[in-house]
């Protein structure tokens, strides 16, 4: 029986699927299983995933029931007790499950695991997201003290214990299906992470797995922890801040009578002195902002309001 399950939900990737999967059968961790599950794709993804032979994958048809639930239907289907997840636009460097392996078997504590990872823009710009704890790996108690207006992880350098995703519920089908997921494990369950770099982020792939969904559809991430909140000021303020963004978006889209009721959610001594400012400017001012933010991501400026 192998060791790792590795998990790859495909929609519509035909541009990104099979690097995505050389970079698995490139890993110089060899003892895993791939299970890759095509969610009814419309292009050429099937037809390219089926030109790879190697024994370890295991490949399942079916048709659009969308990306929570083809994941989840992946951990259902693995044979191990230790869950790798990878989107089919992203790339894992060669020592990624060697890596998460070694945090599994050396952290008798952490139930899940993740590594550092570097994100390719659309502009080819790269950027490397590492966490600079003082140990090049190291245990970690709610990790979402660390994800305030970054993200420590995502979806393709996260691994988890098999029981412990189950007993988390899955991935619901919601907007931040994927951190919801985190905190789910998060608040409870200690996590092993590692500084090497060892998976490529894709930003704004086409065709994303991912649904649009309105700021307001956001909310239910923060009312699935509201009693949690309560009693952790880490998870408050992490709460927080997503509130805050979701508040912009609310109003410069005009639904102010959304953004203040997440106002009033939110202590303010959470935020910086920016965020706070921001918060009273008009939609009109808040949309005029953003059109700047955007051009200066687009010339690979970086700008964020992000709290203290």
């Amino acid at each position: 029986m192998p060791k790792i399950s590795v998990i790859i939900p495909v929609y519509n990737k035909e541009e990104y699927i099979f690097k995505t999967i050389e970079s698995v059968l490139a890993q110089n961790f060899t003892d895993f299983e791939l299970i890759i599950l095509d969610d009814g794709s419309t292009d050429k993804s099937l037809s390219i995933i089926k030109q790879f032979t190697d024994a370890r994958i295991r490949l399942i048809e079916q048709d659009n029931i969308g990306v929570s639930a083809t994941r989840n239907k992946g951990v259902l289907l693995a044979q191990t007790e230790l869950i790798a997840f990878l989107d089919a636009d992203d790339l894992w460097y060669s020592g990624h499950l060697e890596e998460i392996y070694f945090l599994h078997k050396n952290f008798s504590e952490a139930q899940f695991y993740a590594t550092a990872y570097e994100i390719i823009y659309p502009s080819e710009r790269i950027k490397k997201c590492v966490y600079h704890f003082d140990s090049d790996r190291t245990l970690i108690e709610k990790y979402y003290r660390f994800s305030i207006g970054t993200h420590l992880f995502y979806t393709s350098n996260f691994a988890v214990k098999k029981d412990i995703f189950e007993q988390s519920g899955g991935f619901k089908k919601m907007h931040s299906e994927d951190i919801d997921l985190f905190l789910s494990i998060g608040v409870k369950h200690k996590m092993a992470y590692s500084k090497q770099i060892t998976m490529r982020y894709t930003i704004n792939a086409g065709n994303s797995l991912s649904e649009k969904h309105s700021a307001r559809q956001r909310q239910v991430l923060a009312q699935h922890f509201a009693l949690e909140e309560k009693t952790d000021l880490e998870l408050k303020k992490f709460l927080d801040f997503n509130r805050y963004t979701w508040v912009i978006d609310l109003k410069i889209g005009k639904e102010l009578k959304e953004a203040q009721t997440l106002i009033n959610e939110i202590d303010l001594k959470n935020l910086s002195g920016m965020q706070g400012f921001l918060l009273k400017l008009s939609p009109k001012s808040l949309k005029w902002l953003k059109k700047i933010q955007t051009f200066l991501t687009k010339m690979n400026i970086n700008i964020n309001a992000s709290s203290n």
